[in-house]
């Protein structure tokens, strides 16, 4: 028996019963939130249960004889029974919602009938996002990915127009060296996508330092784990001595500022030792991790092939990272490039697993002015999160001029409101509707809030 007498008894009951409490606390919080956030993805288990299924059947052929009222989510527990159960799992971790369902018979009045459904998933905030993303509710998640602090959310003040900016180069460096770190525990192909404004090639913005910033930061941090680092940026391709040889214009030079560059006089020791340097297709035994930094077609040029050597070098048990590729296909008046061999270049594309992801959103035929929001994949394991950039201020401001004063002095508040969350990448006009979109009137007044905080 659990239960004796004696201060150790009493002890092991107390700790049972706190722990008990405590678990109960955050379920209960959970529902109270999603119900309030999400009352259409609610609606939505249900119809994807045997009891909407039947409710579908019904009106099917009596043309709206049944209604689902209402839908909402309630405490899980291993005691909980019913008599109205249409599908149970005895997994502990399950979605138990309680819904109200409208029947109307032929002759009579209509019926209310309160029944509960059990779905197999976890009930967690994350478990709930992930079924909305998957359900299409991709507004329902975003809001409850925000029911606590969403990894890899931009931070507020990162005020990406201003070039060069220390503060966002800091938030990027410390965000990709996460993912990569937490990558390079299993081996693989993994690619991350960068694209501040720093950091887009295709922007008179864009800083070379940023980029070899990034992957010092990158290089240190699996250093710190105990791996053997090698950096690698592609050398020129083409026919050697002709004009059609030499590398991208964003390349030209970084592989002799990579080994230039100040990597601390602390940290020289690890030079040749934990860091090496080297072109494509340079790949050691003792190497434990690879990367790439920006690999990417020229015209007349593929990368692919080179990209692929290296991989084979590589070989399937260590980590292998592109940081910024660009691999799509660039045609050429020579037909290199062309409809030959696409097919498996897409497919080699295809085998980078992509860890990270940011990227902002401007307006769609204009100018890459202004920012509106930002496109955010934090980890392998997360979701696309789009966050909608907004501006709040305590003082009114008369000119550009006033408020560059005002932002310098915070009472002009930039803050990025997550909107819309997806399981896979999502296509411009799925981007451009979210952003589109209204806040809510929750987050309108929390952005407020914090503007008056700082």
């Amino acid at each position: 028996m659990i239960w004796s007498s004696g201060p150790r008894s009493f002890f092991f009951f107390f700790f049972l019963l706190v722990v008990v409490v405590v678990e109960g606390l955050v379920p209960a919080l959970l529902v109270e939130q999603a119900n309030r956030v999400a009352p259409e993805l609610m609606r939505e288990i249900v119809m994807r249960t045997p009891t909407g299924l039947a409710l579908k059947r019904a009106n099917s052929v009596s043309g709206g004889s049944a209604k689902l009222r209402s839908a909402k989510l309630v405490v899980a527990t291993t005691t909980t029974t019913t008599t109205t159960t249409t599908h149970k799992d005895d997994d502990d971790d399950k979605i138990v919602l309680e819904c109200e369902v409208e029947k109307r018979p032929l002759f009579g009045s209509p019926k209310i009938e309160t029944e509960r459904v059990f779905v197999a998933n976890p009930v967690t905030k994350n478990g709930l996002a992930s079924l909305a993303c998957d359900y299409g509710l991709s507004a329902e998640a975003a809001r409850l990915l925000s029911l606590e602090p969403i990894p890899g959310q931009p931070a507020d003040n990162l005020w990406l127009n201003n070039v060069p900016n220390p503060a966002s180069r800091a938030f990027f460096k410390t965000m990709t060296a996460r993912a990569v770190v937490d990558a390079a525990r299993e081996p693989g192909r993994y690619s991350l996508f960068v694209k501040p404004p720093e950091l887009d090639d295709e922007l008179d913005t864009y800083r070379v330092g940023t980029l070899l910033e990034l992957a010092r930061n990158v290089v240190f941090s699996l250093i710190k784990e105990g791996y053997k680092v090698k950096v690698m940026v592609q050398g020129p391709m083409g026919s050697a001595g002709s004009s059609f040889s030499g590398v991208p214009l964003s390349l030209n030079g970084v592989r002799r500022l990579l080994e230039g560059m100040d990597w601390g006089e602390d940290n020289l020791d690890l030079i040749g030792k934990y860091l090496r340097f080297g072109d494509l297709e340079a790949v050691d035994d003792d190497d434990d991790v690879f990367v790439i930094l920006a690999p990417q077609s020229m015209v007349g040029c593929s990368v692919v092939e080179a990209l692929q050597a290296t991989c084979r070098n590589v070989g399937d048990q260590r980590p292998l990272f592109l940081i910024n590729p660009k691999l799509a296909d660039i045609p050429s008046p020579q037909g290199v490039m062309s409809v030959r061999g696409r097919a498996d270049r897409l497919d080699f594309a295809a085998t980078f697993q992509e860890i990270y992801r940011f990227r902002v959103v401007v307006p769609t035929g204009r100018t890459f002015f202004p920012i509106l929001g930002a496109l955010v994949r934090a980890g392998p394991r997360q979701p696309y999160v789009l966050y909608k950039r907004t501006e709040t201020s305590s003082v009114d401001f008369e000119d550009s001029a006033a408020r560059a004063k005002a932002a310098r002095a915070g009472d002009l508040v930039e803050s990025y409101v997550p909107v819309a969350a997806f399981s896979t990448l999502p296509d411009d006009a799925q981007v451009t509707r979210a952003i589109r979109a209204p806040l809510p009137a929750d987050a309108t007044a929390a952005a407020a809030a914090a503007a008056a905080d700082k």
